[in-house]
């Protein structure tokens, strides 16, 4: 071939490859609840953090680089930060008008503690109507008429090192009840946490909107406890 055949045009550089476009949203929906989106299709399948006013819990993108997620609001001026291990993120806001109708608590932890909220509205018992957990967690109609409350959950368990975090909901101001709501921390006895002791955080709205943080740790029984709580 001839010498003089060769692409001037290749400088020898690499091409240049656009920055990954991260975009995220905040809209209030009912219940004080905020739905949280994301699309980051650079990082798809790609382990996020959420963070909202002291809350963190982590998620999965989907393959697409997407969440989607219904998110208690835990203040009016609501802000959610979404972190990637790489150091991207994006953030989003919103207002939540509505949340002083609700009382709210959280409760968060990492890993396989188990942890679980259990509230017992209005005398409940265990396993009758009114006890709101894990496996009766009440719904969202039910609290936007008063009728009850809420239990959600958030976090990827199948993530690395997943933070997770449990939120109970009820309306204050639309239910037509006198009594107490019972608020307990347990937790099953498993072979993951059996002979542990294990941490976990609260929070909890007061009626000024300030929020009240308290660190827990709750030593499990022997693993010969198994299946007790």
């Amino acid at each position: 071939a001839p010498a003089d055949a060769i692409n001037d045009t290749d400088t020898g550089e690499a091409p240049m490859i656009p920055a990954c476009e991260i975009n995220a949203a905040a809209r209030p929906i009912a219940a004080a609840m905020v739905e949280l989106s994301m699309e980051a299709s650079c990082l798809a399948s790609a382990r996020i953090t959420v963070h909202h006013n002291g809350m963190v819990f982590t998620e999965v993108t989907s393959d697409t680089g997407e969440i989607a997620l219904d998110v208690p609001a835990l203040s009016t001026e609501a802000v959610f930060i979404i972190a990637f291990a790489n150091g991207e993120g994006a953030v989003a806001q919103t207002q939540v008008p509505d949340l002083a109708d609700y009382d709210r608590a959280v409760l968060q932890w990492k890993g396989d503690a188990g942890f679980e909220i259990h509230a017992r509205e209005f005398g409940a018992n265990y396993g009758s109507t009114g006890h709101i957990w894990a496996e009766t967690p009440g719904d969202l109609a039910s609290v936007v008429t008063g009728a009850g409350g809420l239990l959600s959950r958030y976090g990827d368990t199948d993530a690395p090192e997943p933070l997770l975090a449990e939120v109970y909901t009820f309306p204050r101001a639309t239910n037509d009840r006198n009594g107490n709501i019972a608020l307990s921390v347990e937790a099953e006895v498993t072979d993951a946490n059996c002979g542990l002791e294990i941490e976990a955080q609260s929070l909890e709205m007061q009626p000024d909107g300030q929020m009240r943080t308290q660190n827990l740790t709750l030593p499990v029984p022997e693993c010969d406890a198994m299946g007790s709580f």
